[in-house]
C-alpha cells in the first residue's frame, strides 16, 4: 500500500515538473533560433490568446501581431446607430 502511495506521489511530482516547464517555454517574448547555423535567426511565432474586444461599432477584433495586441477597430458607420435608423 505504501509503495502505491509513493509511486503516485512520484508520478504527480514528475507530471507537475513537466507541466511547469512546458508553461514556461510557451510564455514570454518571441524567441529567435539560428536553424541553419548561418548566423541568421528566425523569429519563432508566439500564440496569442483567443480573446476578442468589442469595438464601438459593435464588431469584434482579436489579438494579432508579435505582441498579441488587439487589432484596431474598423472605422465607419456605427452598427448600433445604423440599426436605430
Amino acid at each position: 500500500m505504501n509503495r502505491h502511495i509513493f509511486l503516485l506521489a512520484v508520478f504527480i511530482l514528475v507530471s507537475a515538473f513537466f507541466l511547469i516547464i512546458s508553461c514556461q517555454a510557451n510564455t514570454g517574448k518571441n524567441s529567435t533560433t539560428d536553424y541553419q547555423g548561418d548566423g541568421q535567426t528566425e523569429v519563432t511565432p508566439k500564440m496569442c490568446s483567443q480573446e476578442a474586444k468589442q469595438c464601438p461599432d459593435g464588431s469584434y477584433v482579436s489579438r494579432t501581431g508579435p505582441n498579441c495586441e488587439f487589432a484596431p477597430c474598423p472605422e465607419g458607420i456605427n452598427i448600433k446607430e445604423k440599426i436605430k435608423k
